[in-house]
């Protein structure tokens, strides 16, 4: 399972870069790409606190190839439903999955999670990028600064 999860990411994410070049081989031009589709240090940030989870990283696995009612997820992760929803919400606010609330055919209400399609690509610069947002206090509190870039509000 961790190999084919591994190999889809990797195949959407070529297939992300592929769509937005148009055919573009130019190095600068690549770099730009990737760029445009790379989270922001905000996100980023997010997305790595959610996934420094290993019960996120299984809900994940298990939601790579479909959608699973929350107690079906519940008893495949094995922890309590409680619990399974904090998991659920860290990783809804990082963006890295969604619900959707459904009627069964007897009128109950189905909370149904899926993965949303992500590529996480790291780089030494990335992390630098993020590392500008973060403001590291004594005793390891961490706290996520917004600092704003030059020129989003132009």
């Amino acid at each position: 399972m961790k190999a084919y999860f591994g190999l889809r990411l990797h195949d959407l994410f070529l297939k992300k870069v592929e769509d937005s070049l148009d055919g573009e081989l130019e190095g600068k031009k690549i770099k730009k790409k990737l760029q445009s589709i790379s989270p922001s240090r905000e996100d980023l940030i997010k997305m790595l606190e959610a996934l420094a989870n290993p019960h996120r990283l299984q809900i994940i696995a298990l939601l790579c190839d479909r959608r699973i009612h929350v107690s079906q997820l519940a008893r495949e992760v094995r922890i309590s439903r409680p619990l399974l929803y904090l998991h659920l919400k860290r990783l809804e606010q990082a963006g890295l999955v969604t619900s959707k609330l459904e009627l069964s055919a007897d009128g109950k209400a189905m909370n149904y999670y899926e993965v949303t399609p992500f590529v996480l690509c790291l780089s030494p610069e990335s992390i630098a990028e993020a590392m500008k947002a973060i403001n590291v206090k004594e005793f390891g509190e961490v706290t996520i600064d917004v600092v704003e870039e030059e020129g989003e509000n132009e």
